[in-house]
């Protein structure tokens, strides 16, 4: 990208650039901490490449945009990092390049500031502009590209539509290591700080088919079981689980399934969970697994991937699905029953 802002020279071969171009790589680049916001809006939007009757023109719009309009005449220097990060942004948003070049800069501010950056950088491919956006966000990248390039290693691996090349990209990536079905979780590397000191937590997890046999890929509409072990370190009262399915393609969880309270649980034991899932809830594609545990008002052990789960297309196509093709992301909370098995 550097390369391509003429930022950095290529050390080998070359790149044809027809038209201005405008880079969102490193946000915030060049602002003052000593100077206010409405002066480091004009001190960073001359650094790229805007002329001062262009800001001056934008001025209110990159000030709304940005939502810092009770602090733009404060010193930056007291502004959060979130919202010198919102500026730049805000700034760089309201460049007019026939091609834009666009880094992981989604990522900044929360929620609701990361939706309207899509929705500003969808308006910019809209009008006809070339947009180049780089992300592992295949959410972002589903919603605002036609056409998209894989790459590893700094080659080019593929080119094509965008949902072709993701589903490369998915099937590219280096998951947790993966038999027929079962995961050994104990050599997981888990969210956040490691839990050696918990009094419980996940040792494996299976994915079932009605058989009871561990796989990893289904047909739609086949039946699907999930067992998770765990093991204890110290006495619970009280154990509570929730088993979670994602996509890549999406923003968080498609749903969750809490378990009811189990217990008591004795120290140094092995005990298995099993929930059963309606095979009609999950349509062709690939999905991650997530599990949690809760024991004593706290939680004990969370893993965010704790295995993959791959659906293909029924082979006679006849598909019952409850709820359409069309997940809206967020939590979906079903009520199956978990049961505790015998060992």
């Amino acid at each position: 990208l550097k390369i391509l802002s003429r930022i950095t020279e290529p050390s080998a071969g070359m790149v044809d650039i027809y038209g201005r171009v405008g880079a969102l790589i490193e946000v915030g680049t060049g602002f003052h901490m000593e100077l206010t916001g409405r002066e480091n809006v004009f001190l960073n939007g001359a650094i790229l490449g805007m002329k001062r009757q262009e800001i001056e023109t934008q001025f209110d719009a990159i000030v709304d945009f940005a939502g810092v309009e009770k602090f733009i005449d404060t010193p930056l220097k007291h502004y959060s990092t979130g919202m010198k990060l919102r500026l730049g942004f805000a700034v760089a948003a309201h460049l007019e390049p026939e091609i834009l070049i666009v880094d992981e800069v989604l990522a900044v501010g929360d929620a609701a500031f990361q939706r309207k950056c899509l929705g500003k950088m969808e308006n910019v491919a809209e009008s006809g502009r070339t947009v180049l956006f780089v992300s592992h966000n295949m959410s972002a990248v589903a919603s605002l590209t036609q056409r998209s390039i894989l790459l590893e290693g700094g080659r080019v691996i593929s080119i094509g539509e965008t949902a072709d090349v993701i589903h490369q990209y998915i099937g590219a990536q280096e998951h947790q290591e993966q038999s027929d079905g079962y995961v050994d979780l104990r050599d997981v590397r888990r969210e956040g700080k490691q839990l050696s000191d918990s009094p419980a937590q996940f040792a494996w997890i299976k994915i079932l088919d009605s058989q009871r046999q561990p796989r990893e890929r289904f047909f739609e509409n086949e039946p699907i079981a999930f067992e998770v072990g765990v093991h204890t370190q110290k006495d619970l009262e009280i154990i509570q689980l929730g088993l979670g399915i994602g996509t890549f393609m999406e923003r968080g969880q498609l749903f969750t399934i809490p378990s009811p309270e189990f217990g008591p649980l004795q120290a140094n034991a092995d005990y298995v969970f099993r929930i059963d899932v309606d095979p009609n809830y999950l349509l062709s594609g690939e999905y991650t697994v997530a599990v949690k545990l809760f024991g004593d008002g706290r939680r004990l052990d969370t893993l965010g991937r704790a295995a993959q789960l791959s659906i293909d297309p029924s082979p006679n196509g006849d598909v019952s699905v409850a709820y359409g093709k069309k997940w809206a992301s967020g939590y979906f909370h079903f009520d199956y029953p978990w049961q505790q098995i015998d060992t």
